[in-house]
C-alpha cells in the first residue's frame, strides 16, 4: 500500500512528549504507520524523560533542542503538527519564519470544547487539517472555518489504540467478591464530570460491596479530600499513573468513565482499550465518545441520575454485563475508523504529497495577540449555557487560558 510513499520523511511537531493520549496516539503512528517511511518528532518543550525513554526504545528519534527544529522541518517531505489549542504550537505555525514545507494540522482535540475551535487565520498556515474523530469534522464552527481558509473537508485518522486481550491469570486474578468499578485516565476536573466521586457514593449506598479505582495521573489529593467528605475513602483508591492498562483493567468489572461535558477528548484510546478488553463500559456521549459507542455496546448515559441507575443496575446484572461486553469486543473488531486508521493515514499523506512546499513567514502577532489570532471563542455561546454546565465550561476554558498565560511569562 505505501510503496507511493516509500523513504518518506515525515515530521511530528507536539508541544511536549508525554505519556498523554496525545503523544501515545503519535507513537502508535510512528511503530505501526505506513510501512517504508521514516518518522521523527519534534517536541516544542523538553520531553518527559520517561515518555523519551519509550519513544527511545521504539526507535523514535524525538528532536528536541530549539535549535535543531527549523533543519528538522527543512529536511521533512511532511509536517504533522499534532493540535490542539495550545501556545507552543501555535507559535510555532503562526510566529515563526517555516522553511519549505508541506504542513498538516493533525486535530487531537474536539472542537466541540471551549476555545478548541481554531479560527480561520490559523487554518491558512496549514496545507491540510486531518481529526481523530468523525464528529469533530462536523462541527458547524470549524467546518466555517475550514471553507474561510479554502481547506478540503478534513479527512479523519482515527486513533486506533493497540488490541489488548486480558491475560489469562489475570482474570483469574481478579476479586472474587463485589463489583470493582474502575476509571483509567487523567484525573482532572477538566476531564472528569464534577460529580464523579458523587455518583461514586450514590452507587456505593445502593451497592455496599463495591469498590471503585482510579488509575493515572492528575489531582488525587482533590479527589482524596472529596472522598473523604462523602464517607467512601476506604472504598475508593487511586493509583496514579499505572504502567500496564491492561493489568488494571483486568482487575474491574465495569469501567466508569463519566467525563466533562465539554472535555475535548477525540478518539478514547482508554476507552477503546476497555472495551477491547471485554469490559461493560458507563458513558456519556460527549466528545468523541458518541462516535465510539452505541447503546448497544455501552450504558450511555444522558444525565447524572440515568449514569448512577445504569451503573447499579449493570452492577446486579451479571448477564446483562456479559452481553454488553460482548458487543463492546465486536465494536472495537468491526469500527471501520479502527481497522482502516493505516489507509486514511496513507490517502491523506498521499494527497498532501500533491502540494508543493511553500515557505510560511512569521505574521506580525504580538505573543499577547496569540490566543485571540488562533482561537474561536465565538464557537459556543457561554450565557446561552444553564448554569450547572458554564462551571465545567469554565473549568476547560480557564485550562486553555492558563496555558498561554504561563507561556507569557516565559518570554
Amino acid at each position: 500500500m505505501a510503496e507511493a510513499l516509500m523513504n518518506m520523511n515525515v515530521l511530528h511537531v507536539i508541544r511536549r512528549v508525554t505519556n498523554g493520549g496525545a503523544s501515545l496516539g503519535m507513537l502508535r503512528q510512528c511503530v505501526d504507520g505506513p510501512e517504508g517511511i521514516c518518522q521523527k518528532v519534534a517536541s516544542l518543550c523538553k520531553p518527559d524523560l520517561e515518555a523519551l525513554s519509550r519513544f527511545t526504545s521504539a526507535n523514535v528519534e524525538v528532536i528536541w533542542k530549539q535549535e535543531d527544529i527549523p533543519s528538522a522541518v527543512l529536511a521533512s517531505d511532511i509536517v504533522q503538527v499534532e493540535w490542539w489549542n495550545n501556545p507552543e504550537v501555535n507559535a510555532f505555525l503562526v510566529q515563526t519564519d517555516l522553511p519549505p514545507c508541506r504542513i498538516q494540522m493533525h486535530a487531537r482535540g474536539h472542537f466541540s470544547a471551549p476555545w478548541m475551535c481554531p479560527t480561520a487565520s490559523l487554518l491558512s498556515r496549514v496545507d491540510i487539517c486531518s481529526v481523530t474523530t468523525p464528529s469533530a469534522a462536523k462541527n458547524p464552527a470549524f467546518a466555517r472555518a475550514c471553507k474561510q481558509a479554502a481547506l478540503p473537508y478534513p479527512p479523519c485518522i482515527f486513533s486506533a489504540a493497540p488490541l489488548l486481550s486480558l491475560p489469562l491469570e489475570a482474570s483469574q486474578s481478579k476479586i472474587s467478591s463485589g463489583i470493582t468499578f474502575g476509571y483509567l485516565g487523567t484525573v482532572e476536573p477538566i476531564k472528569m464530570h464534577s460529580a464523579a466521586m458523587k455518583m461514586a457514593a450514590e452507587i456505593l449506598k445502593a451497592i455496599p460491596t463495591a469498590r471503585f479505582r482510579f488509575a493515572g495521573e492528575g489531582s488525587l489529593d482533590f479527589y482524596r479530600e472529596e472522598c473523604r467528605a462523602l464517607g467512601i475513602a476506604n472504598q475508593v483508591k487511586f493509583y496514579g499513573f499505572v504502567d500496564s492498562p491492561a493489568s488494571f483493567l483486568s482487575e474491574l468489572d465495569i469501567f466508569f468513565y463519566p467525563l466533562n461535558p465539554f472535555t475535548y477528548a477525540t478518539s478514547e484510546k482508554v476507552l477503546q482499550e476497555a472495551m477491547c478488553i471485554g469490559l461493560p463500559c458507563v458513558v456519556f456521549p460527549y466528545g468523541g465518545i458518541q462516535d465510539l459507542v452505541t447503546p448497544h455496546c455501552a450504558a450511555v448515559a444522558s444525565n447524572e441520575s440515568d449514569f448512577v441507575a445504569a451503573c447499579i443496575a449493570l452492577g446486579l446484572d451479571a448477564d446483562r454485563r456479559a452481553t454488553i461486553a460482548a458487543a463492546a469486543v465486536q465494536r472495537i473488531y468491526t469500527f471501520a475508523y479502527i481497522s482502516d486508521w493505516r489507509t486514511h493515514l496513507y490517502n491523506a499523506w498521499t494527497d498532501l504529497m500533491r502540494h508543493k512546499k511553500s515557505t510560511r513567514d512569521a505574521l506580525p502577532v504580538a505573543d499577547d495577540d496569540l490566543f485571540t489570532h488562533c482561537t474561536n471563542t465565538s464557537a459556543i455561546d457561554r450565557d446561552a449555557l444553564e448554569p450547572s454546565l458554564r462551571a465545567d465550561f469554565d473549568k476547560v476554558a480557564a485550562f486553555v487560558e492558563e496555558g498561554y498565560t504561563e507561556w507569557i511569562k516565559t518570554k
